[in-house]
């Protein structure tokens, strides 16, 4: 899947829907033409808001899932939501700092 060729961009994890990998404040580098696969993180977007969500690949389709359980899975028949793959996750501390691609 290519999504937007736009480059890269970085946007603040509000919330802690995606405990323990990305905490409140955490920022992460999304590449909007990087291939999305099973279990990779993406940034989509919902409703007019964009949602940090970890991809999973289920038959007929994919599902959009938070890590921590508290919300229902988002299911995306097509991934046209998908604005981009986060690519790195930054924090105050070096060993905050994680490459996911």
């Amino acid at each position: 899947m290519s999504c937007s060729e736009s480059g890269a961009f970085a946007l603040q994890v509000v919330g802690d829907s995606m405990m323990p990998e990305f905490r409140d404040g955490a920022i992460v580098i999304v590449e909007p033409g990087a291939m999305v696969e099973d279990r990779c993180f993406v940034v989509a977007e919902d409703h007019e808001e964009h949602v940090l969500r970890q991809l999973k690949i289920i038959p007929g389709g994919w599902e959009l899932v938070t890590l921590n359980g508290n919300e229902k899975p988002l299911r995306v028949d097509t991934l046209e939501s998908i604005k981009g793959r986060v690519i790195q996750r930054g924090g105050r501390r070096r060993s905050e700092h994680k490459w996911y691609v």
